[in-house]
């Protein structure tokens, strides 16, 4: 028998195939959108000043483009997962949460089962074919093929397409900002989200950004060391608002990476970390001569 669970993940899978035209209405935009991103990547606004005026151009597009993909695509989808119950916020929510049932629906599921299987099965296959907007879905949508392969690969006979043949079509350029919990090593360019005049002044957030980019890889730690830098430096050019509280609410709710321990190493940080960041922030003003 489909358990509560599972039958949430095959509504999923339905609402998704469903919406396929709808949400291909969006294509020109999408591939548009990539097109800016990849051109944007190969800009170095932080060393050019030409390149830095070209990638303010490139990003209000961005940001408008990605404005139409989140509002009508990323969120509907999003919205629906809640209504599920099916967890979108961290990396490996969707298996963990499922495994389990998985497994145990597999050892006593019946002929009947697999019968009601095998539909949300080819729906999830044409999905994949067709759309080219599930990298916008970030680890959540790598996540929820992972636990479909495993539900469905199991009711795949041996001359049957299984899950792992079909590529997933992923954009060029994932934005962070929606579903991402990390910064893989392999992305070299975060989207940003907008300025906000309640955490800093414009001059900050565009070293904040400049940080992020080329100091942060991968470590809370040096999440917080970046916010204890702003903090730190003596300069009337960068004038940094946030809190530690609002600091934390600002990169959970765009980068969507939890903060639990806001403090420091002192003699790491006194010895290595503030020059390290120093050296990046001086490259940087470097850069904007």
């Amino acid at each position: 028998m489909i358990s509560e669970k599972i039958n949430a993940l095959l509504q999923f899978v339905k609402f998704l195939h469903s919406n396929i035209n709808n949400f291909k209405r969006f294509d020109d935009i999408i591939n548009d959108y990539n097109l800016l991103c990849t051109e944007s990547s190969k800009l170095s606004p932080s060393k050019n000043h030409n390149d830095k005026l070209r990638s303010d151009v490139l990003q209000l597009d961005i940001d408008a483009k990605f404005n139409v993909i989140d509002v009508n695509i990323i969120q509907p989808i999003k919205l629906k997962a809640r209504e599920l119950n099916i967890s979108i916020q961290t990396f490996n929510d969707v298996w963990s949460e499922n495994i389990a049932e998985i497994c145990a629906f597999k050892r006593s599921s019946s002929d009947d089962d697999a019968l009601e299987i095998l539909p949300y099965k080819s729906m999830y296959i044409e999905l994949k074919k067709e759309v080219n907007w599930l990298g916008f879905l970030g680890t959540f949508s790598s996540d929820l093929d992972k636990i479909l392969k495993e539900l469905f690969d199991y009711f795949s006979e041996k001359t049957e397409n299984k899950i792992d043949k079909i590529e997933m079509v992923e954009v060029d350029s994932l934005p962070l900002l929606q579903f991402q919990a990390g910064k893989p090593d392999e992305l070299e360019k975060v989207l940003h989200p907008k300025h906000d005049p309640n955490l800093w002044n414009n001059d900050c957030f565009e070293l904040f950004k400049y940080l992020f980019d080329e100091y942060y890889k991968g470590t809370i730690r040096q999440i917080t060391n970046i916010w204890f830098y702003l903090k730190e430096y003596n300069s009337k050019r960068y004038k940094l608002y946030a809190t530690k509280d609002s600091y934390k609410f600002f990169i959970k709710d765009n980068y969507k990476i939890e903060i639990k321990n806001f403090d420091k190493a002192l003699l790491k940080w006194e010895e290595k970390e503030y020059e390290k960041i120093d050296e990046h922030r001086q490259n940087y003003e470097d850069g904007l001569k």
